[in-house]
């Protein structure tokens, strides 16, 4: 009961405004020793120091900043005394016990699949595979003319091959933030041959309206 008084739980806590990027992040958990970002204090350890001082879990800690989950939130000794009695602990493990041993797998949680640093780290690598310069980010002018390479007749498979076009996953969030620029796309595929409109998979009211005829 005392411990439970002399817990301090916030009313609210300062929502940061914008998580970090990779190098914040990076240079962050770099710190020695590690500083909480909630009240000031630094320590060797902040897991214990989030829970009975802020009522915070580790995991909400990582999501109000955008810090990985692949990485404790320690000081880098803590990180490297933890790694290294690990380590010793699993090779001076009999044999016989590692061998009755029974591993079951692990999922992969839905909040480390979205991690907005691993999100940043994956920008990071096909940045520099496409040669473009760091904190480089797609625009409206990018998905103008990704839509007019495909109102030719390319697929959008195709046209995401090219080295200066976004992905596809990109150009489908894009087309739900400017609608305007998927409806006009819409209207320039309407006037394709009908060979172009079934290669892209958009056959529309001319389409049918043909067929009606036909019919007949």
């Amino acid at each position: 009961m005392e411990a439970a008084r002399r817990r301090r739980v916030l009313p609210g806590y300062p929502v940061p405004p914008r998580p970090m990027s990779v190098a914040e992040a990076d240079a962050y958990l770099a710190e020695e020793p590690l500083r909480c970002l909630l009240c000031g204090r630094t320590m060797k350890a902040l897991p214990v120091h989030l829970a009975s001082i802020h009522a915070l879990t580790p995991d909400a800690y990582r999501e109000l900043y955008g810090l990985p989950y692949s990485i404790g939130l320690n000081a880098p000794s803590t990180r490297r005394l933890k790694a290294e009695a690990t380590a010793q602990k699993m090779c001076a493990a009999p044999h016989r016990q590692a061998a009755t041993r029974v591993l079951k797998p692990v999922p992969l949680r839905g909040k480390e699949r979205r991690s907005h640093y691993r999100r940043l780290r994956a920008v990071d690598r096909l940045t520099d595979l496409n040669g473009l310069p760091r904190g480089f980010t797609f625009g409206r002018e990018h998905l103008q003319a990704f839509l007019a390479r495909a109102a030719t007749g390319r697929r959008f498979n195709e046209v995401a091959g090219d080295p200066d076009m976004p992905s596809v996953t990109w150009v489908e969030g894009a087309c739900r933030r400017w609608p305007e620029l998927h409806a006009a796309f819409a209207q320039a595929v309407e006037l394709l041959p009908f060979a172009a409109q079934a290669r892209l998979r958009r056959l529309g009211p001319r389409f049918a309206n043909a067929v009606a005829d036909l019919h007949r």
